[in-house]
């Protein structure tokens, strides 16, 4: 069975309790055109939250000194392959926190939760973080819309929604329902333009639901990959936009 309840507490993190210390700071988890941006744009002129959209955050003249700063102290040792890997995600997050401790409330925006929220940790300071799930077809509708706006999003959306979830068999775990035969469909409908046949489709759609451990076209319950730590999620499906806010706002106040 779907969980429907309207809003749903989750105690994994920092406590999922809505004190104002704890939501000084939120995190918007969740896969591009899932629906954060919008959040962010509205705790800001509704709540004056400080909105730190990452994508633009990544691109900024400070950043960008900032990041020099910090890979300059870099000892010239030999280091971690995770360290190497992730050195971009890691000192943006550092980045982030010092803007925290500037700024009396702050909303961030961004798809790489993980060092985020290690270096918050680390250093004590409070982050709740919010997980925004939309299901296929609602990221479908969002990518539309998207498009429609001149700000398209790619099939990359739907890789980073298998990332996330996985297949469940346990009722109290089940978040939503997939089915690999309508995504296929969505694909077919409205994102033909991103493959180059119909056989390079297929194996995308094959591709993604394998990810979640489905490789039949029955229907599936999933839930969120438990190394995806979040205070309260967010499910978005059904939902109008103002609706979203709406609970959004219920849980930080």
């Amino acid at each position: 069975m779907i969980q429907n309840n309207k809003y749903q507490i989750i105690y994994n993190l920092t406590g999922g309790a809505s004190d104002t210390k704890k939501t000084k700071n939120i995190l918007l988890d969740g896969t591009s055109s899932s629906g954060k941006s919008s959040i962010c744009k509205i705790l800001h002129t509704q709540l004056e939250y400080e909105c730190q959209q990452l994508d633009y955050v990544w691109q900024s003249k400070d950043f960008e000194k900032f990041y020099g700063q910090e890979y300059n102290k870099l000892p010239n040792d030999y280091v971690t392959s995770e360290f190497k890997k992730n050195v971009s995600q890691i000192i943006i997050a550092q980045f982030i926190l010092q803007l925290s401790l500037k700024t009396p409330k702050m909303v961030i925006d961004w798809v790489i939760p993980k060092f985020i929220i290690q270096e918050f940790k680390k250093n004590k300071e409070p982050l709740f973080v919010i997980l925004v799930y939309a299901g296929l077809e609602k990221l479908s509708q969002n990518m539309i819309a998207r498009k429609a706006e001149l700000d398209p999003r790619k099939s990359f959306v739907f890789t980073q929604f298998s990332e996330r979830v996985i297949k469940t068999d346990k009722k109290e775990e089940i978040i939503d329902k997939v089915n690999r035969k309508n995504f296929k469909q969505i694909l077919l409908d409205n994102f033909k333009m991103n493959f180059t046949s119909l056989k390079d489709l297929e194996e995308f759609c094959n591709s993604t639901f394998k990810k979640m451990e489905i490789e039949d076209d029955k229907d599936h319950g999933i839930k969120i990959r438990p190394e995806y730590k979040y205070d309260y999620l967010l499910n978005t499906n059904g939902k109008s936009k103002d609706e979203v806010i709406e609970e959004v706002i219920s849980i930080i106040l």
